[in-house]
């Protein structure tokens, strides 16, 4: 029986010995019948186990990754749906992912495959919301918005910010690391402007320097 939709009646083992024990592949619905009626069961097929299973590493997104694997058994590419199933475990934050194929129909048995989600680059991030500021004699830490490919990111966990020349009359900078799921470097800029005591500096009653 090796339809999922195969029908199997209610009655069909009624008369058979109290020690049946149904064979098959797995994926089938002879399976599922044996499970539903606590029928022991016997998988048929060639195991995968010693399978070459090859799977991509993935950059971080968000979202659950799925990469399909391709499996590689005895010199044959098996084919997803056909031959396995696939199942995925933590496949959405940066780290260690796993892929679980699962022998169906002539195949049985399951093995497992790690794939890498690297850490996604920010040097590529939009840096917004840095507004001029005036001069006060103390250091101004603003914090920018980060926007990386239409997602805005998380202040502390997605990424952290470090200012430097940020308390005098200037140009400040920011610079802008990725953390936890993200990685690399954006630096940024804002301006200090001068306040009405340092718009014009008198020396010895004539003006020396004109700030805007």
């Amino acid at each position: 029986i090796l339809s999922k939709e195969a029908e199997i009646g209610e009655n069909a083992f009624n008369n058979c010995a109290s020690n049946l024990v149904i064979c098959g592949y797995s994926g089938t619905r002879a399976e599922e019948y044996a499970e539903e009626n606590g029928i022991p069961y016997i998988c048929l097929g060639d195991s995968i186990e010693g399978a070459v299973v090859t799977v991509s590493d993935q950059v971080y997104t968000g979202e659950a990754l799925t990469p399909a694997p391709v499996v590689e058994l005895n010199g044959v590419v098996l084919t997803e749906g056909t031959n396995y199933k696939v199942s995925y475990s933590d496949n959405t934050n940066a780290g260690t992912a796993k892929v679980t194929v699962k022998g169906i129909l002539g195949y049985k048995d399951t093995l497992e495959k790690e794939f890498a989600i690297v850490r996604a680059s920010i040097k590529n991030a939009e840096v917004s919301g840095l507004e001029e500021v005036v001069y006060t004699g103390t250091a101004f830490k603003p914090k920018p918005v980060v926007t990386l490919n239409g997602t805005v990111l998380k202040y502390g966990t997605d990424y952290k910010v470090k200012w430097s020349d940020n308390t005098n009359i200037g140009t400040a900078k920011v610079t802008v690391t990725g953390a936890g799921n993200y990685t690399g470097t954006v630096i940024s800029s804002f301006t200090i402007l001068p306040d009405e005591a340092h718009r014009t500096v008198l020396e010895k009653g004539r003006v020396t320097a004109t700030f805007p």
